[in-house]
C-alpha cells in the first residue's frame, strides 16, 4: 500500500477478498504485513493455528510503559493541586526542604490554601507568640517535597495530564 498505515476499510477489503478466494488473512499491525494463507477446499473457513507462529509476547500489558515502574515512583495518588496550591508548592520547592520562609513572601497563600496543605502534611507552620491565630513561618516538609517531585515527574513523563 502507498501509505504507511492501514485504515480499517483497507483491512476489511483485504479480509473480504481473502474470504471470497477461500483463504485466511493474518494482519500484523506492528510491521504492517498481511499474510494470506490459502485453505484446502474441504476445510471450513476457520483460523488454522498451525499456519501462524506467535511473534513474541502476547501480553499487551508488558508493552505499556506505566505498568513496569521498577525503581521509578508510581503515578501520584494525591488530589491534584489547584492553582494556588501549585504556586505555593512550587515556591517552597525552590527554597528546599525545611527552609523557613515568612508567609508574606509567598503569593496566593491564604488560610484556605494553608489548611489544605497542612491537612495533607506538605507544609509546616509556626504561629506568632502574641497572636496564636496568626501564622509566622512556613516550610516544606519531607513528605511534601517527595510528593512534589512525584507530581512533577508524572507531568513531565505524561504531559497530556
Amino acid at each position: 500500500m502507498a501509505r504507511g498505515s492501514f485504515r480499517q476499510a483497507d483491512i476489511e477489503r483485504i479480509i473480504r477478498a481473502a474470504r471470497n478466494a477461500g483463504a485466511v488473512v493474518n494482519v500484523d499491525i506492528r510491521t504492517l504485513v498481511c499474510t494470506i494463507v490459502p485453505l484446502p477446499k474441504d476445510q471450513p473457513l476457520a483460523v488454522p493455528t498451525s499456519y501462524f507462529k506467535p511473534d513474541g509476547k502476547e501480553s499487551w500489558e508488558d508493552d505499556e510503559p506505566w505498568m513496569d515502574h521498577g525503581d521509578e515512583p508510581l503515578p501520584p495518588k494525591v488530589e491534584p493541586f489547584d492553582w494556588r496550591e501549585a504556586a505555593v508548592m512550587e515556591h517552597l520547592g525552590k527554597l528546599g526542604v525545611n527552609v523557613r520562609a515568612h508567609w508574606r513572601e509567598i503569593k496566593n497563600f491564604g488560610p484556605g490554601t494553608q489548611a489544605k496543605l497542612l491537612l495533607r502534611g506538605y507544609i509546616g507552620v509556626t504561629y506568632d507568640e502574641k497572636h496564636p491565630e496568626r501564622r509566622n513561618e512556613v516550610w516544606l516538609t519531607e513528605r511534601g517535597f517527595k510528593d512534589l517531585k512525584a507530581v512533577k515527574y508524572h507531568y513531565m513523563r505524561y504531559p497530556s495530564f
